[in-house]
């Protein structure tokens, strides 16, 4: 409510303190916004994003320089539309035993906590896609240790950020939960470097080779830079814990909170269902293609993108300047800590006169082609966005479409 009030007072930035040392200006607003997304800044450290260093690593959301230019070169491939395409059978699988899931407890009367299912969805989706490892996170469901790994340093990360004494790394790990912290993470890389290995061995001897489809970890394991120089152990684990991470976690929270607009808004989800039983009407398989996913459900992909408006999956991201940059006429100075508000500038009035309408249509009229594309940026934008966007967009589409189906 804080940073509405402010949102609603100042139209596009405002300077807020943390306690007596910190200042840090919040842009919630397309012009101030973009001045930040079309440079390629990096993360601030201390007491924010390093807070995950340990678990993930220097990869992709954490590097910076010259070393995120090279990782983001080598691992652009992984998200070509020739590899995504691999993906959709996939998604399919997982979305299906999602469905039994929510189908058992319709049938027995009973009420769904989505959260956990749409986490153990998403991370299912991620092992299986990325790393071909056949996982059946939701069959086994919270007795999985892995899933029950994540979502734990998913959670000490978020109690560190807001309790401040924690972030000094001394402090936490003297802490019982930085004692289990400790422990997961041993685990957790455990399992990626086990992964890893076994994927090293198979490409050696090329057992299991033959008409297989070429994976995110493939690609990662083939990559080389213009001097022919592959990527260290240290960063593929690094690589491959970043998206394990960052794949599934956002991605639960947008499948989450649609599934929660579609239950809210009966009369858009008809709309949506319509769609679907219409495109799939004489499909015998019922299954989505990769021209279904991209061109063929309009106000599906108009609903998806209105509920992550309503409910950003990513609220907010930071940068700090290194190097003087003016916005909106404004001269920030070098070292300034920026927070580009995501959520805040989906509900700001300026920019949605109507942000509290839950309005699909507003991304399929045409005036929509004509606002500024940094006025809805869930994925982040510009060269420092989202890389693994298309694939999360396809696999909510898929769950999303699976869901209404039923």
């Amino acid at each position: 409510m804080y940073l509405s009030s402010l949102t609603e007072k100042y139209k596009k930035a405002f300077c807020q303190w943390f306690g007596p040392f910190q200042a840090r200006l919040a842009v919630v607003h397309p012009d101030t916004v973009k001045g930040i997304l079309q440079t390629a800044e990096p993360k601030p450290g201390f007491g924010g994003y390093n807070l995950l260093l340990d678990w993930l690593g220097c990869g992709l959301l954490l590097s910076s320089g010259e070393k995120w230019k090279r990782s983001r070169r080598l691992l652009t491939h992984g998200f070509h539309f020739d590899v995504l395409q691999n993906y959709v059978k996939k998604y399919h699988e997982t979305a299906e035993k999602l469905m039994a899931k929510f189908s058992t407890a319709a049938h027995q009367g009973n009420s769904v906590d989505v959260s956990p299912l749409a986490s153990m969805a998403t991370l299912e989706v991620m092992m299986n896609c990325a790393f071909s490892c056949n996982t059946d996170l939701l069959g086994q469901g919270d007795d999985h240790p892995y899933h029950d790994a994540v979502v734990t340093l998913s959670r000490h990360a978020m109690h560190r950020f807001f309790h401040p004494h924690l972030w000094f790394d001394f402090v936490f790990y003297l802490t019982p939960d930085g004692k289990e912290n400790k422990r997961l993470l041993h685990y957790v890389h455990g399992v990626t470097e086990s992964i890893i290995e076994k994927r090293k061995e198979q490409l050696k001897s090329n057992v299991g080779g033959q008409g297989k489809k070429l994976d995110f970890l493939d690609i990662l394991l083939m990559a080389r830079d213009e001097n022919g120089v592959r990527l260290s152990d240290s960063d593929i684990r690094a690589e491959a814990d970043t998206f394990l991470f960052r794949g599934h976690d956002t991605t639960a929270s947008a499948l989450a909170w649609t599934l929660y607009s579609l239950a809210k808004y009966p009369d858009h989800q008809k709309k949506v269902q319509a769609e679907v039983d219409n495109l799939l009407a004489e499909r015998e398989n019922k299954e989505f293609t990769w021209n279904d996913l991209h061109n063929g459900m309009p106000y599906l992909s108009a609903f998806l993108k209105e509920s992550m408006r309503m409910h950003s999956p990513v609220p907010l991201i930071a940068r700090t300047l290194t190097q003087e940059l003016t916005i909106d006429g404004h001269v920030v100075p070098v070292g300034t800590k920026i927070d580009i508000c995501i959520h805040q500038m989906n509900h700001n009035s300026v920019v949605f006169p109507d942000h509290m309408e839950f309005r699909p249509e507003r991304f399929l009229n045409t005036d929509a082609k004509k606002t500024d594309p940094f006025s809805f940026v869930p994925f982040s934008a510009g060269p420092r966005n989202c890389i693994g966007q298309n694939f999360a967009m396809n696999e909510l589409k898929v769950m999303l479409g699976k869901t209404v189906q039923r």
